[in-house]
Parts: structure tokens; sequence; C-alpha cells
């Protein structure tokens, strides 16, 4: 099967970057969203498409008997397709309304087996085991939330042991080659819907992953591999084509190898992001379980931005200017799916960057810029790869309250105390932590800070959620909750009065 980066761009290009996907990245921090009614989600990756869908005709007839049953809304998909025993596949599902704009902050449940679905896969989602779908159930349910441009993402991981698998298809537009027993029939279906919502409300997408023993391994070794970045998706409407660097580059120099391509784009500062690729083979094919490794801040690029994945951050005292001896001020490294995809969490941790550009196609500053070059590579030298310089632009803020954080609920042993954190100003994403309290002198007045000592209080060990159950040793005593708002550009805190009366 040969996968073409412009049927790749054209399913996910409804969600490129747009001046109001990026003005949600750094909004001020509001309540979660209610669960949206009616929602379209469309899958992202894998790219499922004529080339690689099992019977395709005949399940979407399928799927479209279920929208007639009303058990599903309009605009159903139900995609079949097949990947190797024991391989990770990544679930990306993009959210809008109904006009088509993303919905940021909304909680995604995958259902993972499917109820009704006879899946059966031994497969992990965040490290927990989806038991087999039957007629009653789920195999499992976990939750996400989507990212500033509506994107949420679930890793699946299969378990299944070789030989007790399907074999593989000649083709993966044929039927699943199953025994005449069935007992091979090892596959994981799932479905993403609006968290709270009713499901047969969203226009949503079935995905069902059969799984084989390969007939021969992957081929090796892989000369020049193609690595096309996917996520952020940018086009030449949100983001700058540098063909003369690519020129630059490949042609009058041999600095990288042919098919090169160059982007610079902008982001808000602060803001955290998918950076995913989609890595093909030299004939096409995707490239399964491939080290990608990707050059952050890279040498000779004079990069400045604070960068992070989450484990590894950019090392500003490396030098990456255009010097002998030029660093990469960090290197993220991670494996390619059972599609050929990769994906990494790209943070920026900057609370001031450059001014915001006159529009996404603005040409980027010569001086005083906030940027980060990223550069991916699987065989060292050979890729035919994207390169994108991000820039980070506005500032980001610090959490402020405007409204403390109080409690809720009866006073008495048994009962359940719910913390409502407020109302907070600053760049989104901002993070909430909760601290119970146990007090032995009423709270009468909120502060923005820690319990005084004055005010006799203990904090209630483990207990960090924003809901607390009333135990024995609370009984006469006030109970009170610390919520912490955190943002790359700082911390606030809000500590709310105490329960009015003593615990009974």
């Amino acid at each position: 099967m040969k996968f073409s980066l412009k049927r790749i761009l054209a399913t996910i290009g409804a969600v490129a970057l747009t001046f109001a996907g990026l003005a949600a990245a750094s909004s001020p921090a509001t309540a979660a969203p209610a669960p949206y009614k009616g929602a379209y989600i469309t899958l992202l990756t894998p790219t499922l498409d004529e080339t690689n869908t099992s019977e395709a005709a005949m399940n979407q007839a399928m799927a479209n008997t279920w929208i007639d049953a009303t058990w599903f809304a309009t605009g159903l998909k139900y995609q079949r397709s097949f990947a190797p025993v024991g391989s990770t596949v990544v679930f990306t599902y993009h959210v809008a309304d109904k006009d088509g704009n993303a919905l940021p902050g909304q909680s995604i449940t995958l259902r993972i087996n499917k109820q009704y679905s006879t899946s059966q896969a031994a497969v992990t989602v965040d490290g927990q085991n989806a038991k087999p779908g039957t007629a009653s159930a789920d195999g499992l349910r976990v939750a996400h939330i989507t990212d500033a441009n509506g994107n949420v993402s679930f890793t699946v991981i299969n378990k299944d042991a070789p030989g007790t698998v399907e074999h593989e298809p000649a083709s993966f537009t044929d039927a699943p080659v199953i025994s005449v027993d069935g007992l091979d029939d090892i596959h994981c279906q799932v479905l993403p819907y609006i968290t709270g919502a009713q499901e047969k409300d969203d226009h949503t997408v079935i995905s069902e992953i059969h799984y084989y023993d390969p007939t021969s391994s992957d081929p090796a070794p892989v000369t020049n591999p193609t690595i096309r970045q996917t996520l952020p998706v940018l086009n030449d409407t949100n983001s700058i084509h540098r063909a003369d660097l690519e020129n630059l580059f490949s042609v009058q120099n041999n600095w990288y190898p042919s098919g090169i391509g160059v982007r610079q784009a902008y982001l808000p500062t602060g803001s955290r992001n998918t950076l995913a690729y989609h890595v093909t083979d030299d004939n096409g094919k995707p490239l399964r379980n491939a080290t990608v490794t990707v050059h952050v801040n890279k040498a000779n690029s004079s990069s400045n931005a604070k960068m992070t994945n989450g484990t590894t951050p950019t090392d500003a005292t490396k030098n990456n200017g255009n010097v002998a001896g030029s660093q990469d001020q960090a290197i993220w490294t991670g494996t390619t799916d059972g599609f050929g995809n990769v994906f990494f969490d790209m943070h920026n941790t900057d609370t001031v960057g450059e001014a915001a550009p006159a529009s996404l196609t603005a040409a980027v500053p010569t001086t005083g810029g906030v940027f980060s070059q990223i550069y991916p590579e699987v065989t060292a030298g050979a890729d035919h790869a994207d390169m994108t310089e991000f820039h980070f632009f506005g500032t980001f803020k610090a959490p402020t309250r405007s409204v403390a954080a109080s409690i809720s609920g009866t006073a008495k042993v048994g009962k359940t105390l719910t913390a409502k954190k407020g109302t907070w100003a600053g760049t989104a994403t901002i993070a909430y932590t909760y601290k119970w309290y146990r007090c032995s002198v009423v709270g009468k007045t909120v502060t923005t800070a820690a319990p005084a000592s004055s005010a006799k209080c203990s904090a209630i060990t483990g207990k960090t959620l924003p809901t607390y159950k009333l135990v024995a040793a609370d009984k006469g005593k006030f109970v009170r909750v610390l919520v912490t708002a955190t943002n790359p550009a700082g911390t606030g805190l809000s500590l709310s009065k105490s329960t009015a009366t003593k615990i009974g």
C-alpha cells in the first residue's frame, strides 16, 4: 500500500491552524465546557482510506443501516483495517461543532472493544487492560480532553501473542482471514463520543483493527525513508513555505537530502501542541516500529525558544549558533506505530514571545525572535523530511483569581464535600490541584495563601481530588480546601472559607 501525503493532508486539512485556533490556545482559562450535543468527530490517525480498509463499501452500507435505525447520527463511518500483532496504534480525533469550529477542552470517551462488536483483542490503554466486548458491555472506556485545536489522542497497545491471531491478508482491502471456528478472529473496535452526551447525537467514526501474524518481517534496511509532518497541519494559508531555504539546503548545498520541506509557522507562547509525523519506507509503505529522532532547537539554527516534551527540555547552555561544534539543544525520540505514525508532546515554556504577527503568513522577524527549529530523522542523514521553524508570539500570563474557591455539601460524617475552584484568568492551559484541610478554627474569609498558623489547620493526607468524603476524624472540626492553579508562567492559590459549622 502506498500512502500519499496529499491524501493525508486532505483528510486532516480541516484542522489546519487558524488565528481563532491560536487564540483558543492562549485565551483566559474558563470552566470546563458543557458536553456539546451533536459534535462532529473525525479520525485523523491512522489515515484510513480506500487503499487500506477492508470491504469498505460493505461496511459503510452496514453503518448506514445503523443510522437508519437511529442508533447513530448521520455521517457515521465504519472502517476496518489491519495491524501486525503486538502493534501500537494511536487513534487521533478532531472534534468540531456543527459549523466546523474546533471544540477545545471537551472530554472525549473512547469505547474500546465496543459492546456488540465481538472484539476480543488483548489491548491496553493508559495502562488499563480492556476486557473482551460483550452484548452488555464495552471492554474498557477511557476519557481524554481535547487540546486547544480540538484534537485528542488515545494509544492502543496490542498484547496478543503471535500465533494466536489472524493470518495476514493478501491485501488490506480484502476480508479478514479467519479460521472456520473463529477463534483467531482477534480485533479491537473503538468508538469515540462526547463524555456525558448521548452517543447517538455525535457524528462519529467506528474503527476496527484486526491483528495478524506477518508472513514476513518488515523489509530492511531502509535507505531513504520519507518523514512528513502531519500535526500541526501546515499549508500555504497558515504558514510560510520557504522554497528558498529548501533550495539552499539541498540543491545549492548538500547539507540535507533532496525532498526536504521547510516551513515557518506561528504558535502562541506557552502553548502545548501535538507534533506528529508519518514515516514511509523506500517503497512508500508505512514504516512501523522505527525510531524517529527529533532535533529540537537544532544545531546551526540559533533557536532560542524553551521547549520540552515533558521529559527532555532544551538546554540553553548548548551553543546552537552557526559556529564550529554547534549542538542541538534537545533530542527527542519516539517509535512509529503500526501505521507509521509517531507523536510528540511539544510544549513551549516561554512566558514572553514575539509580537503577534499581522497574519499567519507574515514574514518572521529578523531580530528578537522566539523560535524553535525542529527536524526529524530515521537514518541520520538520508531522510526526505520536513523541517519546521515554530515562532512563538504573545505573553503567557500567570493564573490570577477573580472568584475564590468555595465548598458545597453537608457538613456531616459520611457526606461528600465538593470544591469549586473559582474563576481564574491567565493563559490556558491552567492545571488545578486540590488540598483539603481539617481545622480547629472556623475560616470566615478567603485568602490567596495556604492556611495561617492561627487557623490551626492540618492537611488531610492524600486527599487531592475536588471531592472529599467526611470521615470520623473530621467530627467536631471545620474543613476547607486550597486550590492551586498552575501554568508555565506561575502559580496562584485560593483558600476557601471553611464549612460554616463544625462537622457533625
